[in-house]
């Protein structure tokens, strides 16, 4: 009876916390970028910051360089955020997922720019019904990060990373 009764406590204890742990944010920074991110639902939060005065943007499992991507762009302008769900459609290009047939599907979307730092957080589903996402599971992803510093999605990067996470 007491193996029971202490199976039954361990077991409820590791639930919570396994679901304490979701509220937390892993964390990762590379050549000035700091990338955040935690499970939450069906949903990935992602918090990104850079030293840069225009859009901040993170890519999502490229096949090439940027092709095949998942790329969520994001400025801050007159305290106001904007973001852009885009697909990398080349190595060297990405063009937005509502202008390929796909949806725009950032959620949740805010971020301020001060003291010469920009910082956008939004949310993303796992998986979406865009052909135009990239399915996030479990497991290793390859991410790119960059920034400029023009406040629209037409300025070319001046400074990007590439990482390694785990979902």
């Amino acid at each position: 009876m007491k193996k029971i009764s202490l199976y039954v406590v361990f077991s409820i204890g590791m639930i919570f916390l396994a679901n304490a742990q979701s509220d937390v944010y892993k964390k990762v920074g590379s050549n000035g970028f700091d990338l955040s991110w935690k499970v939450n639902g069906e949903y990935l939060d992602v918090k990104i910051s850079a030293e840069c005065k225009g859009w901040i943007a993170i890519g999502i499992d490229p096949e090439s360089a940027m092709k095949g991507a998942n790329f969520i762009l994001g400025y801050v302008k007159d305290g106001k955020v904007f973001t852009s769900d885009e697909f990398g459609t080349s190595r060297t290009s990405h063009k937005p997922d509502s202008s390929l047939g796909g949806t725009d599907d950032v959620k949740n979307a805010a971020g301020k720019e001060e003291n010469g730092m920009t910082e956008i957080s939004f949310s993303i589903p796992l998986v979406s019904n865009d052909k135009y996402d990239v399915k996030l599971s479990k497991g290793s992803h390859t991410i790119l990060l960059a920034c400029s510093n023009g406040d629209n999605f037409t300025s070319k990067h001046f400074k990007k990373a590439k990482v390694e996470i785990e979902i």
